[in-house]
């Protein structure tokens, strides 16, 4: 095993050294696997300094927003890329705010993207590249952004007028004819929202917007299959019964995943065979180290692997799963991370760089693998099958 400091190396030559779930190294607080680099890019309360020639000052004129949350990374034309993220902000405080990288992966500006919300949670990408932003109270909406701000944000038609505790957004293409997305809801009777669109799928910023679509809510059956219902009391009384307080949702191939908070599962619903299955995120010992004893949180899927947050516990981290082993990515040791979040998972579009928040701190972090290698390539004698990147 190399030490820390191992430089990299051209991606194509390179020895791999990443061995996740071995928490070697130390950086910032942080256990990190080996192979594993980490650098801290933002501050609540302080402006971001930007590293790339192509900004236009050399500092933002905006500080790092407070409590960020649900995130996601969107390609730009000039090869760079945004990292949208939420803030979870009370009293109209909350929005979206842009740390925008150039084709290099340096900072070349931050923004806001949208304001005047509440609450901003997660969230996620839809299938022609804008980001949907939940808000998470009572009378919270899901709000469509644009990553580069070339439009006005506008409220979307996923939910119901009335609003709710709305956490994360995913969707489906599998019939194009009829696309799906789906919202989930962080309370305790938070039934998963799927909204269909009044027309065939099309790319465009207007498919959220439109009249005469349909919200139906999902009901678990006791023979492990599932329907979807249009009666919201009959969604809300079988989010009691399973899954109280859904947080973070995704779907890839025919398979939508989303975590329920207070019992620590995690679901998977086979959209195609109409089946479920549920499985404890009080997870087994970690391969190599590490441990998860908080509640999840977001989720998102690289290739085959699963990535994960942690919403407290006493070292908040990310977390991997290739279905058969787990791995702690990293956890924050220090005392200041005590009972924190860790939010904001997001990767480049390389994938050679990851994301994350620690949420109450306000820390922004970029983690890299030293050998050079995105993250879905060889792992210390396993290999992770490649993949497109699931929005």
């Amino acid at each position: 095993i190399p030490p820390a400091n191992t430089p990299s190396v051209n991606p194509s030559e390179a020895v791999t050294y990443f061995r996740p779930g071995q928490l070697t190294t130390k950086a910032a607080g942080i256990r990190l696997s080996t192979g594993l680099k980490v650098k801290v890019l933002a501050r609540t309360g302080q402006r971001i300094r930007f590293d790339s020639p192509e900004a236009s000052t050399a500092i933002s004129d905006l500080t790092f927003h407070a409590n960020p949350d649900g995130a996601a990374v969107f390609p730009m034309q000039d090869g760079g890329w945004v990292y949208l993220s939420n803030a979870e902000n009370t009293g109209g405080d909350g929005g979206v705010y842009g740390v925008v990288f150039d084709s290099k992966g340096r900072i070349k500006d931050y923004a806001s993207r949208l304001s005047g919300t509440t609450r901003n949670c997660q969230g996620g990408a839809t299938p022609w590249g804008t980001y949907v932003s939940c808000e998470e109270y009572g009378r919270g909406q899901c709000w469509q952004v644009h990553p580069a701000g070339a439009r006005p944000p506008a409220k979307t038609k996923i939910v119901e007028t009335a609003g709710g505790n709305f956490e994360a957004m995913a969707y489906d293409l599998l019939d194009k004819m009829e696309p799906h997305f789906y919202v989930t809801e962080d309370h305790m009777m938070g039934a998963v929202r799927r909204y269909t669109p009044p027309c065939e799928y099309k790319p465009s910023w207007n498919l959220l917007h439109m009249n005469g679509g349909t919200i139906d809510y999902l009901e678990f059956l006791s023979d492990g299959t599932f329907q979807w219902t249009s009666s919201l009391a009959r969604g809300r009384d079988s989010a009691f019964q399973y899954y109280q307080f859904a947080e973070g949702i995704s779907q890839d191939g025919g398979i939508l995943k989303f975590v329920a908070k207070k019992s620590k599962q995690l679901f998977r619903l086979d959209l195609i065979q109409g089946t479920y299955t549920m499985e404890s995120t009080n997870l087994p010992p970690f391969r190599g180290g590490g441990s998860f004893d908080g509640e999840p949180d977001q989720i998102m899927n690289l290739g085959d692997v699963m990535y994960f947050t942690e919403d407290g516990g006493n070292s908040p981290g990310v977390y991997m799963t290739d279905g058969a082993s787990h791995y702690s990515l990293f956890e924050a040791f220090h005392e200041k991370y005590y009972g924190d979040e860790t939010t904001g998972l997001a990767f480049s579009p390389d994938a050679r760089k990851l994301y994350v928040c620690i949420q109450e701190i306000g820390y922004l972090f970029e983690f890299e693998r030293e050998d050079g290698l995105p993250f879905q390539g060889k792992v210390g004698g396993l290999k992770f099958h490649t993949r497109r990147v699931d929005p």
